[in-house]
């Protein structure tokens, strides 16, 4: 190894003349000598990085048999220290590291023996390291670090997955469950409307003095699993007295006499017309055939001082009637049912949030009138109500305003405004709600520029909203995202939290893969909703699916909401 600096002391002079300039010489001597030993003290070198400083017939070597290693890994420095060409018995050194411009001190040492010693580092990033001792510095080594590099993990196909998620339904406008909380927290109708949708407010208004719901009939939206497959039913009473009439309110049964709970009337089609049996009777006439005819029942305002108040009931559909009248048509060889009623009256069958929520003890009686609001709102706005048509218009595939189930909203009637369990008459709990929203002739709605809106509801979310364009097309300005921490800390909300399981035969086949053996969500909405999932086979390959949130829950299978919070695969 060589030796770049080599300090010894200057000679004794050989005459008394030279005695000043040898004192000087001691001097400046001593002064270097001491400006070396605070640099020692210091660990700084004046020397250049990349060179070696040593006494004479001093040898400090450091060497490193791998000078490069994987992040994370450690190398080793050995060392090996001489004098006059002999190891050194016994000593000890100290690792320098070269930082920030200069050589800085480390805590390692390490004791030589033999004239030898090893130190191992672990820098996290490329180094310069060099060994000291005393005033004898080693030459440096550069330690280089590369990038850690993962092996392949090796991947199983997974027989199912477990999905774990947060709410139920769409999570576009109202959560019923934030709603509730929100009540129980002590806001108004008004407040826990405006906080879900943006920018609306509730204005009491004119609306029409009917409605139109199809009971039983042909699918009007086009969607499928949803037309009545029977193309038969029948209609009873449990009470009172009921009749047929024609459009025009003329009698067509009975004839003559009294049609009463014992007597049912059996409706079908007969070519593209209403064919109508009735049994149980010797009332005449016992079967005939219309274009179309009107059902009236006792206790109505249809037929009125008929005796005791009666309850419809037509076989197949979604609920029982106690008020309007039930229409009935043939529609493209379909038979075809809608119960026409005052709108109040067809908000007080509305089965869409637990009639229980706004009792004393669960104090979500705001709830249900914010609910009440929005179906009204919703119903105005699907009977396309306009200052020309202030009673809507109909629509021709049904000859109604809306349906009965959550196409439109879930209606069910007598069922419904009559829900009693025990000897709690929890439907007169919705009916209070209901009303505490009408004013005469009027009744709130909600509004946003003066119009009334469509409120979409569903039951619960995963902690905010969505937007509506993420959750099917469109962007609608009142129905934005926004903060529901409440539709998770309400009391009795089983989708607070949820899991499914989905064979991952079926997850293969949307992602177009052999096989799958990992499955994550890598995109969300505003909302937390899944946006984009990426499946990865057992060979490596992913494909990803990217589409709107609740086409993304349907695509999986029926999800309950698409606010995934973890997917486990089960191998």
């Amino acid at each position: 190894m060589t030796n770049v600096t080599h300090v010894t002391k200057p000679p004794r002079p050989a005459n008394r003349a030279l005695t000043r300039a040898y004192v000087e010489s001691r001097h400046r001597f001593s002064a270097f000598a001491a400006i070396l030993a605070l640099i020692g003290a210091l660990g700084v070198s004046a020397a250049p990085a990349s060179h070696a400083v040593q006494p004479a017939k001093v040898t400090l070597q450091a060497t490193a048999p791998k000078t490069t290693i994987t992040r994370g890994a450690k190398a080793t420095i050995k060392v090996v220290f001489k004098k006059k060409g002999k190891p050194v018995t016994k000593a000890s050194v100290r690792l320098q590291k070269y930082d920030g411009g200069k050589w800085k001190n480390t805590s390692v040492k390490a004791t030589i023996a033999k004239g030898k010693a090893s130190i191992k580092v672990k820098p996290a990033k490329t180094s310069k390291y060099r060994i000291k001792q005393g005033s004898s510095y080693s030459k440096s080594i550069t330690i280089k670090v590369k990038a850690s590099v993962a092996a392949p993990s090796k991947l199983t196909a997974a027989r199912a997955f477990t999905i774990n998620g947060s709410g139920f339904g769409h999570g576009v406008g109202m959560s019923q469950f934030g709603a509730y909380e929100r009540a129980r927290e002590g806001d108004s109708a008004a407040t826990i409307l405006r906080a879900y949708y943006t920018g609306a407010k509730v204005q009491t208004i004119a609306v029409p003095a009917r409605i139109g719901v199809q009971v039983f009939g042909p699918e009007p939206y086009s969607f499928s699993g949803y037309a009545d497959s029977a193309n038969t039913t029948t209609f009873s009473v449990d009470r009172g007295r009921w009749r047929v009439v024609d459009p025009e309110g003329n009698v067509i049964f009975p004839s003559s006499g009294i049609a009463t709970k014992g007597m049912k009337l059996k409706l079908s089609i007969s070519g593209s017309r209403v064919k109508a049996d009735v049994t149980g009777s010797s009332l005449t006439p016992l079967s005939w055939t219309a274009d179309g005819m009107i059902l009236q029942w006792s206790g109505t305002d249809e037929f009125p001082g008929a005796g005791t108040a009666a309850v419809a009931k037509i076989t197949g559909a979604n609920g029982t009637y106690r008020h309007g009248v039930l229409k009935v048509s043939a529609i493209d060889k379909r038979l075809n049912i809608v119960n026409d009623l005052p709108l109040n009256e067809y908000l007080y069958g509305i089965a869409e949030m637990p009639s229980s929520w706004g009792s004393a003890k669960n104090q979500g009686a705001a709830a249900l009138s914010a609910q009440a609001i929005t179906a009204r709102s919703y119903a105005l706005v699907r009977m396309r109500v306009t200052a020309a048509k202030p009673q809507g218009k109909l629509k021709a595939k049904c000859n109604c305003h809306l349906v009965d189930d959550v196409r439109d909203q879930n209606y069910t009637g007598w069922n419904k405004e009559n829900e009693t369990v025990g000897t709690t008459n929890y439907g007169a709990i919705w009916k209070a709600a209901v009303d505490a929203t009408i004013s005469g002739a009027q009744a709130q709605v909600l509004t946003h520029k003066n119009a009334p809106i469509a409120t979409y509801y569903y039951s619960s979310s995963g902690g905010a909203t969505a937007n509506s364009e993420d959750v099917w097309a469109t962007p609608v300005d009142y129905l934005k995202s926004v903060d529901d921490a409440q539709s998770l800390r309400a009391p009795g909300n089983a989708m607070a939290s949820w899991t499914r399981t989905i064979a991952a035969s079926r997850v293969a086949s949307v992602f177009g893969l052999p096989n799958v053996a990992k499955l994550e969500v890598t995109e969300r909405y505003a909302s937390g909703q899944a946006k984009t999932l990426r499946a990865t086979s057992t060979s490596g390959k992913t494909a990803t699916y990217t589409a709107k949130a609740d086409v993304v829950r349907s695509r999986l299978g029926s999800m309950p909401s698409s606010w995934f919070t973890s997917i486990t695969p089960t191998n």
